[in-house]
């Protein structure tokens, strides 16, 4: 008796699980089934019936998968406003950790892009039942990064590479649309926690110090992806787009979290080469424990230190938002100067301008001139080029304004780098430029380099003091140490070490003067304008001399008797080719040096290369002119090479009218070649009538 006893027991236990394990499956079949059959009232008057409340509370985590899935396939809207509802009267019922740690399988899991949002009202009413001034911040930041992680991993439409007003035809891109909506709801999604952390209902613990801090940077992220990669516009007239005014109240909503938007600049980090540094500052930034940073402990606190660790990207256009398109422009102190700002934001700006994606190059660049407008000309200092990020900057602007594809925004960087060079002193662009002239190797852009040398050496010329130190009749041994002017850079010795960059050929005579056509141009504009200055000024000494009598001549000539020969061999020191305030009298001799190195390293390669590659041209022209056609239609000597891609063969027509159109580049060459060279010959004239 006692055995059947037992077994008997163990019949009613097991016939009570099954009924258990059925009523779990069977109320969630209910559920599947009037929702199937459009009984979307029924389906709530089911869940919400009172006996069923007991199943709902404990079996939560079986009925929400099958809401889910069977939102993942629901396309009608009711079904889906229905289900919404379904999970939002789970979440109001069932436990708030078992309820959140489903819905956190199921979000990652989630495949449906447009259903997702009717996830995020649930987990809000779910973690809305835990709010309270000492409430615990693990929850939150569950569902806090699983929400920006399904953010991140959306697929970005593309930009279809528009310009200007064409960009506006994206809001009408579904993929666009679908984003834009999506992203109004997640920020939805964060208000209402937002509000309640503005009123002081929402305060989280310990981990946290400063809560306000905390979600303004959780609110931070939501400008990385996919905002980076979106048009932000709004124009005079008022016209807005969606993403423009869904930034504009995520900027709102962070400036009243922590009063002063630059309180952010801290987060910017700026790349060290030393792995030691990094190490150190990285330890530095764990142990520190100020407004909106945290001591990390143990592995519980790293969704904290995820939340609280800003990403470049996103302070990047969240700036931009803010300095280019004047979002809350008005809460920025007036304390902090135009050049602390652009300065400040510069790696943020190196960090956009880095990004392949059209739309996140053309932010960095809006950005970087509307930080650098309000700068006044020449007063940025040498002493800010020892930050790493202005080199990054001047290589990301070469490769942008070479390769980019889009026209708009090549030229807005062309126009940006012009400013910018405006804003740094006479000492920063010489430094500047002494860099560019040696690491850069695009022939165009280093063309520009040149022709802004000769554009600083001319506005140098022009200033007062350099005038005056022209005209005024100074003697030998005269103290002008104080009179010195920060543009003396582009006058005299420090001059012409740039001058030899600029005329450096590679190669020799051997150089490519096609490839190097606009390089080898502006060299040779340089060198020109220089010698004309030169003789000028020379000749107007000359005058000067011969009708006043002096009883020492202005020459550095030991006696009249030296010949040009042996003052070669002497060795002057402070020659200025513009007589700089750093060099009082005239010095011939390395003048003389000077024009024989340009004649040596640049006149006389450049006239046997050129030759050379005349040559070369005029007998390939001359075989294609009689030469037929080949048979095949595929052989072809030329080949087209643009951004390192070489583009399909050429037509023999298409060939002469290559070959031509580099005979037409060479003869260009040749009359500027020509010009200095009898540039440099009415120097030595002039030398030679003064040595007299």
């Amino acid at each position: 008796m006692e055995i059947s006893v037992e077994e008997g027991l163990t019949d009613v236990k097991l016939s009570h699980v099954m009924d258990t394990d059925k009523a779990k499956v069977d109320l969630g079949s209910i559920l599947w089934d009037l929702v199937d059959a459009a009984k979307y009232e029924e389906a709530m008057v089911e869940i919400q019936n009172s006996k069923n409340k007991e199943r709902v509370t404990n079996d939560c985590m079986d009925i929400i998968p099958v809401l889910t899935l069977k939102l993942q396939e629901s396309e009608d809207i009711l079904a889906i406003e229905c289900l919404e509802g379904l999970l939002v009267h789970v979440s109001n019922v069932a436990k708030v950790k078992e309820v959140m740690i489903v819905f956190l399988e199921e979000l990652q899991a989630f495949k449906g892009k447009e259903n997702y949002r009717a996830l995020l009202r649930p987990m809000q009413v779910a973690l809305k039942r835990q709010v309270s001034r000492n409430c615990s911040p693990t929850l939150h930041c569950w569902a806090f990064r699983s929400v920006l992680d399904h953010m991140a991993r959306m697929e970005l439409p593309s930009d279809y590479n528009l310009e200007g007003r064409e960009r506006k035809l994206l809001d009408a891109a579904p993929a666009v649309m679908a984003l834009s909506d999506h992203l109004q709801c997640v920020v939805d999604f964060f208000k209402v926690f937002y509000e309640d952390i503005i009123l002081a209902k929402l305060i989280f613990s310990n981990k946290i110090p400063n809560t306000n801090f905390f979600m303004a940077k959780t609110l931070l992220k939501l400008f990385d992806k996919p905002l980076t990669f979106l048009d932000v516009y709004s124009n005079k007239k008022g016209d807005e787009n969606t993403v423009y005014r869904t930034s504009s109240k995520l900027i709102i909503m962070i400036i009243r979290l922590i009063k002063n938007p630059i309180k952010l600049f801290s987060e910017i980090s700026y790349k060290t080469s030393d792995p030691k540094k990094k190490n150190i500052n990285k330890k530095e930034n764990e142990t520190i424990d100020k407004e909106g940073e945290f001591e990390s402990e143990d592995d519980e606190d790293d969704d904290v230190a995820e939340l609280l660790n800003a990403s470049q990207t996103s302070l990047a256009t969240m700036y931009y938002c803010m300095f280019s398109q004047n979002m809350s422009i008005e809460s920025v102190p007036c304390v902090y100067s135009s050049q602390h700002k652009f300065l400040s934001c510069l790696p943020l700006v190196c960090t956009l301008l880095s990004k392949v994606e059209h739309l996140a190059m053309h932010k960095g660049v809006l950005l970087a001139r509307s930080l650098i407008t309000h700068i006044d000309n020449r007063s940025m200092p040498a002493a800010c080029l020892d930050s790493p990020s202005h080199y990054q900057l001047s290589k990301l602007l070469v490769n942008i304004m070479t390769y980019t594809e889009n026209k708009e925004i090549r030229l807005c960087a062309l126009s940006f780098y012009r400013t910018y060079i405006t804003k740094l002193d006479y000492d920063a662009v010489y430094r500047l430029f002494e860099y560019l002239l040696q690491s850069q190797t695009h022939a165009g852009f280093l063309g520009f380099i040149i022709t802004e040398i000769k554009q600083n050496s001319l506005l140098s010329l022009k200033e007062k003091r350099i005038a005056s130190e022209f005209s005024d009749g100074f003697t030998k041994g005269e103290d002008l140490s104080r009179t010195v002017p920060s543009y003396s850079k582009f006058t005299g010795q420090s001059l012409w070490k740039l001058v030899y960059l600029a005329c450096h050929l590679p190669d020799g005579e051997r150089t490519d003067f096609l490839e190097c056509g606009d390089k080898v141009l502006s060299a040779l504009n340089l060198v020109l304008f220089l010698l004309i200055r030169a003789t000028n000024h020379l000749q107007k000494q000359q005058q000067q001399t011969s009708t006043q009598q002096t009883e020492q001549p202005v020459t550095s000539l030991e006696n009249d008797e030296a010949t040009y020969s042996q003052a070669l061999h002497q060795s002057p020191s402070n020659f200025s080719i513009h007589q700089s305030a750093q060099s009082i009298t005239f010095n011939p001799p390395q003048m003389l040096q000077h024009v024989a190195h340009l004649r040596k390293e640049l006149l006389t390669p450049m006239q046997r290369g050129l030759q050379i590659s005349r040559e070369h041209y005029e007998l390939k022209l001359k075989d294609l002119s009689e030469s037929s056609p080949p048979a095949d239609g595929n052989k072809f000597d030329f080949q087209v090479n643009v951004s390192d891609s070489i583009l399909p063969g050429l037509d023999p027509g298409q060939e002469k009218k290559v070959v031509a159109s580099a005979l037409c580049r060479f003869d260009l060459i040749n009359c500027v070649l020509a010009r200095v060279e009898t540039a440099a010959t009415e120097l030595m004239a002039t030398f030679t009538i003064m040595a007299k």
